[in-house]
């Protein structure tokens, strides 16, 4: 076996990777997602400095408040393309989530644990 041990953590949350999303619910989020006009929009605001603050906060900080120098890391490296957009599209679409993986982690034969948090 290559991989004798495994570790989960959350998120994504049992749940999510146990319940597959609906097919026409991914196609209508990543054509959302990929519309030259909403799409453009949303990643335009997803990028800015307050997004970026406001989702740290809500989703990577259980006190619920990151530091400036966060927030200034976080906008330093921030390159916007085409290209880094496409994963970032398939993600938030729910491609991740296309079917449950249920079946698999159920029947995993290396010792498994399974981490989340509080705040998951």
């Amino acid at each position: 076996e290559l991989v004798s041990k495994l570790v989960l953590a959350s998120p994504p949350t049992w749940e999510d990777m146990t319940t597959a999303i609906p097919e026409k619910e991914l196609s209508q989020n990543y054509y959302f997602l990929t519309s030259p006009i909403f799409g453009n929009l949303a990643f335009r605001l997803l990028e800015s400095r307050w997004a970026i603050e406001f989702f740290s906060n809500a989703f990577l900080f259980e006190s619920g408040s990151c530091d400036k120098d966060w927030v200034d890391n976080a906008c330093e490296d921030f390159s916007v393309s085409e290209m880094s957009r496409t994963p970032v599209q398939a993600f938030n679409a729910g491609f991740c989530q296309h079917r449950s993986f249920q079946t698999e982690l159920e029947t995993l034969t290396q010792p498994t644990l399974i981490l989340s948090g509080t705040s998951d």
